[in-house]
């Protein structure tokens, strides 16, 4: 992992992230923001598809391939690699799925 922050894959295909939450790198948000002084970073593993954070998405995605939060429906994951703004996982399908800074250029997915 590169940046402040850790992404775990389980040997039943559960995602746990946790670290900083900056730009929405936990998966652990609805609305994504800079999360600069929000207490939305996870000192304890996250359980990517549970609880959000910050309440439900509010904002409409820019892409209709967009998955929308909390992603429990984009596992179980098979491999994952985390950079310093943005993640990427693959699931069992071979579908792959990315988040966190870069959604307005393409960085992380079709955004």
């Amino acid at each position: 992992a590169e940046g402040p922050h850790t992404l775990v894959i389980t040997r039943k295909g559960d995602l746990y992230t946790f670290g900083t939450c900056h730009k929405g790198l936990l998966a652990n948000l609805g609305n994504k923001t800079g999360a600069f002084g929000e207490p939305w970073d996870e000192l304890k593993p996250y359980k990517v598809g549970g609880r959000l954070r910050n309440g439900k998405l509010t904002t409409k995605p820019k892409s209709a391939f967009a998955c929308l939060p909390p992603y429990d429906r984009c596992g179980p994951f098979v491999e994952a690699t985390s950079a310093h703004i943005h993640n990427c996982v693959v699931n069992d399908k071979g579908e792959a799925w990315s988040w966190g800074c870069g959604s307005n250029d393409g960085r992380a997915g079709v955004q």
